[in-house]
């Protein structure tokens, strides 16, 4: 949606940017990684033998009846960790399990275990973690020599004994199902993360085949088509997805639709997730952990839902970066992204809803919710679900679309809430805080990185000029000229930018416009809605003359940096509305190559054509293009004017403009049917050669052509046949 005046090679230089970028991005992430150690989402293994051994021990020692008062040591292992017959047992406990196991046994796993002894012990009191090797072997030692076979007759112990086999066993069995199913977890959450990877690398392998032209062949094939016919281009369900689709037919529920691909991408994330919540576990019929089989599942259960939300943070923030690599390698819109940011939240919360649902389960079962209630860890875990909920409601699609601005820092304040509270919640636990630490530094990076592209153009000084002569509402628009100070700043035709208008009122606002790069200068064309665009529009007819001059902060630009569409050999480019400037400057720098494409077509669709005004000199320069590109502008509606001296000013500048349209251009009156536009450009397009579709404009357009082009695709499934959809809503 930018326009340049520039060739070819400052195409080629913002291919260059938009790599600079990215391994800028990437060489920042990998610097402060490294800088603080911080490890990558990869949860430590809890499915250890030693471990297994020292916990197994270390509960079923708890169950026995000791000499001591466990009330002067308060701790639930206070009296293993600080009552030396109970610590001697442990240790030969702990010894005879690996025992068990390792054949044969030379030492280094027992030598191993003491640090999850020290671990477990620091749980009591951090003294108790200071056990050196010498005392841990004097302990084993100690139990060796004087431990009790047969202790089930003494009612208080005040010796060391000796745990039988068959009890060890079954206690580190009780220990590997719950350790097992930690790890499977955060194996099966690492899984769904390479689920997305692996939809990015097929991603990548469509958007190369431009490259290397094996997109000819991979479109011609009629099976291709049918499957993108199907279930690739269409809106998904209903006959929207630019468009807002109101679930239930109620207004709260307003949301967007995901278009077919997304659809199915979305599902097999879907599907996945509820396979991995529902496989996998270790149901021990003899577990002494649990007093139930219930009791043992709702805790695997939620240990299982819990990690699979942690494991998605990272995916979530990915998601929702500006400057995010993988749009430039994809070629993925940045729409799409946040479609997959939606529904992995969403599925986040589910997961999070059953892994609180349950754990409340299981200390109901074990009659510990009023003591769980208590802990710091489970208040800090009511916290997350509460403070998550709470962003999902403030993230309705009704709120998005009336309250935008409340609605995006909100949600960044919430977000930020929930992450601390998440790394409360598992404080006291070691692991799964790696996901959060990479999640904020990816959005961390990804904010520096914003304001490092909002430096490189600068703050300039820009002009705002009121273009409504006539004071009709239909007319209001306002032309902005901003000034360039970098000039190796440029875009690419469907790009768009962030625009600040540094207002002492509204200077934190941003909304994405299309603008006109004239090398010198950038030109905005808005036309005022509400919110920051009426703001600044009745701030300038409150101006002398209808000029404002006010600086401006630039962020971008974003989106697509090429179609390929220099790689086709017809082209049809269909805009509606304000959608125009991306499709005519598509015409504009393609209209220059003197090879391809062999034809151009540009369709504008427009209720006003004083709304072409804004775009005067960029429409006339197809005037001397050419022969070969046919423009076509549809005037949908004609704009009631009641003051004649107003009806002059707009003949005026409706015969400007139209004047020198009809001189080169198709002229029409009526809504074009775009649908038969379409079969002609098929129809007129040669067995062999390719065409490509690009669409711009309101929610409805984009959908319909959308819908055509799947249509089309069906009915001429041997034709090489491609839609670009220019349109950004999320």
């Amino acid at each position: 949606m930018i326009f340049l005046s520039s060739s070819k090679v400052k195409h080629d230089d913002h291919s260059s940017l938009n790599m600079h970028r990215t391994l800028l991005f990437l060489t920042w992430l990998i610097s402060l990684t490294k800088a603080f150690n911080i490890k990558l989402p990869h949860t430590e293994k809890k499915d250890h033998l030693e471990s297994n051994a020292v916990l197994a021990c270390a509960s079923y020692i708890n169950t026995l009846k000791w000499s001591f008062d466990s009330s002067v040591v308060p701790g639930f292992y206070s009296t293993i960790c600080s009552y030396s017959p109970a610590f001697d047992t442990w240790s030969l406990c702990i010894f005879n399990s690996l025992t068990d196991q390792i054949i044969p046994m030379d030492n280094t796993s027992f030598e191993e275990s003491l640090g999850n002894v020290r671990k477990t012990c620091s749980f009591v009191d951090k003294k108790f973690s200071n056990i050196s090797l010498e005392q841990y072997y004097s302990s084993l030692n100690n139990a060796s020599s004087h431990a009790l076979e047969d202790y089930g007759s003494i009612e208080s112990l005040s010796t060391s004994i000796r745990v039988d086999r068959e009890t060890r066993s079954r206690w580190i069995r009780a220990f590997h199902a719950h350790a097992y199913n930690l790890d499977i977890s955060s194996v099966y959450g690492a899984y769904l993360t390479y689920y997305f990877v692996i939809v990015g690398i097929i991603a990548v392998f469509f958007h190369m085949s431009h490259y290397n032209g094996l997109n000819r062949a991979l479109f011609a094939s009629r099976f291709v088509n049918y499957i993108r016919g199907h279930f690739v281009l269409p809106t998904f369900l209903v006959d929207k997805h630019a468009n807002h689709f109101k679930f239930l037919n109620v207004e709260v529920f307003t949301g967007l639709m995901p278009n077919s691909l997304e659809a199915w991408i979305i599902f097999g994330y879907t599907l996945a997730n509820i396979i991995f919540l529902s496989i996998s576990y270790i149901i021990d019929p003899y577990n002494l952990i649990f007093n139930s089989h219930l009791s043992q599942f709702t805790r695997l259960l939620a240990d299982r839902s819990g990690i699979l939300a942690f494991t998605q943070f990272p995916l979530i923030i990915i998601f929702t970066a500006r400057n995010s690599f993988l749009e430039f390698l994809t070629g993925v819109k940045f729409n799409s992204f946040i479609s997959f940011h939606k529904w992995i939240g969403r599925i986040m919360v589910l997961n999070a809803t059953i892994h609180s649902l349950s754990y409340s389960l299981f200390a109901i079962i074990n009659h510990a919710f009023k003591i769980s209630n208590k802990q710091l860890y489970w208040k800090f875990g009511i916290a997350s679900i509460t403070v998550l909920c709470v962003l999902l409601v403030l993230s309705l699609g009704i709120v998005r679309k009336r309250h935008y601005e409340f609605f995006l820092y909100t949600h960044i304040i919430l977000a930020l809430l929930f992450f601390y509270c998440c790394w409360q919640h598992v404080k006291i636990f070691n692991g799964w805080k790696e996901w959060i630490v990479v999640s904020l530094l990816i959005w961390g990076l990804e904010k520096l990185f914003r304001i490092w592209n909002i430096l490189q153009f600068r703050f300039p000084k820009a002009t705002l000029i009121n273009l409504n002569t006539s004071n009709n509402p239909h007319d209001e628009m306002f032309k902005v000229i901003i000034p360039k100070y970098n000039r190796r700043w440029h875009s690419k035709p469907g790009q768009y930018c962030f625009i600040y208008f540094l207002h002492p009122l509204v200077f934190w606002q941003c909304h994405p416009f299309t603008i006109i790069d004239e090398g010198e200068k950038c030109v905005l064309v808005i036309k005022p809605k509400s919110g920051l665009t009426r703001f600044i529009y009745n701030h300038i007819l409150q101006s002398l003359n209808g000029k404002l001059q006010l600086r401006v902060a630039i962020e971008g630009p974003y989106g697509p940096s090429n179609l390929h569409l220099d790689k086709f050999d017809h082209l049809l480019l269909l805009s509606g509305g304000t959608g125009l400037p991306g499709p005519l400057d598509h015409a504009i720098k393609l209209s220059r190559n003197p090879d391809k494409p062999k034809s151009i077509d540009l369709i504008m669709a427009i209720k006003n054509p004083s709304f072409l005004n804004g775009y005067k000199s960029e429409i006339l320069e197809l005037k001397n293009s050419r022969s070969h590109v046919n423009v076509q502008v549809y005037l949908t509606q004609k704009t009631a004017v009641t003051k004649a001296a107003n009806a002059r000013d707009q003949l005026i500048h409706f015969d400007d403009i139209m004047t020198e349209l009809t001189s080169f251009a198709h002229i029409g009156n009526a809504r074009p049917n775009f649908s038969n536009v379409i079969e002609n450009a098929i129809k007129s397009t040669p067995p062999g050669d390719s065409l490509a579709v690009v669409c711009c404009g309101p929610p409805v357009l984009v959908d319909d052509v959308r819908n055509t082009v799947s249509q089309k695709l069906l009915g001429y499934p041997e034709r090489i046949i491609e839609y670009f959809e220019e349109y950004q809503c999320w």
